[in-house]
């Protein structure tokens, strides 16, 4: 009997955790689609191609070079993203897709850790912030071009060029 009294205890103590792990799910969920719904409403373009990057070299004003390069820093990353995407929804083995992730998860703390380097090492604020956006700027782009060999070595996608 008390064997029982304590597999009912057990089962209802589980039965609550797992009612407030879904209260909590669903909070985080309306949270985050109210996010998404702003974030939808201010627009923010979606590159396809490096061609659509901005294209900041040109720009003399400390300010607005900054300005251009963090915006350029964000769509490049958006790339980035992107063909990590496109790599793990060709991968059928989630061995090779956790390790996948682990590799790209140790790239961009790698990637942060230098920028942060770069930025700490600037005379004042605008130094700075235009440092770590060139900075985020250049890795995402090397990393790009890494990520999109892979993906034409590994799968072989008629979407990439015959001299690559």
């Amino acid at each position: 009997m008390r064997r029982n009294m304590q597999n009912l205890s057990f089962l209802a103590i589980i039965g609550v955790l797992l009612s407030c792990a879904f209260f909590f799910s669903q909070q985080t969920k309306n949270e985050l689609s109210d996010n998404l719904t702003l974030a939808t409403e201010t627009e923010i373009p979606s590159p396809e191609t490096l061609e659509d990057l901005p294209d900041c070299s040109q720009i003399d004003a400390n300010e607005e070079r900054s300005a251009c390069f963090t915006e350029a820093a964000v769509l490049s990353e958006y790339l980035v993203e992107t063909k990590v995407d496109a790599i793990l929804s060709m991968e059928s083995e989630s061995e090779d897709r956790m390790a996948f992730m682990e590799i790209q998860l140790t790239w961009e703390e790698s990637r942060d850790a230098d920028c942060e380097y770069l930025q700490s090492m600037a005379s004042d604020e605008t130094d700075a912030a235009l440092a770590e956006a060139v900075c985020l700027y250049k890795h995402n782009l090397t990393r790009y071009d890494q990520l999109e060999s892979y993906y034409c070595e590994w799968y072989d996608d008629s979407t990439c060029d015959a001299g690559e």
